[in-house]
């Protein structure tokens, strides 16, 4: 089973997390929507892959022009 590496970053650089199964990627996710719920500065996460090393979602409370707040796959 693969599993998936949560990173965080809110100085310009990412740094690993946390890592899950994909059963609990869903609750993973939500509790880091809810930690950025509370922070008064940005703060951004991305989902990546483990298996193949590809970035699978991304979020973002300040997100770049053109880009969604919140939780968002990579096409």
């Amino acid at each position: 089973m693969s599993r998936y590496l949560i990173k965080v970053n809110t100085a310009g650089s990412w740094a690993n997390l946390v890592s899950c199964p994909p059963d609990r990627l869903d609750a993973v996710k939500d509790a880091c929507a809810r930690l950025a719920a509370l922070l008064d500065h940005g703060i951004a996460f991305k989902v990546i892959d483990a298996a193949t090393e590809k970035v699978v979602a991304h979020f973002n409370t300040r997100p770049r022009a053109g880009e969604p707040h919140g939780w968002y796959s990579i096409q």
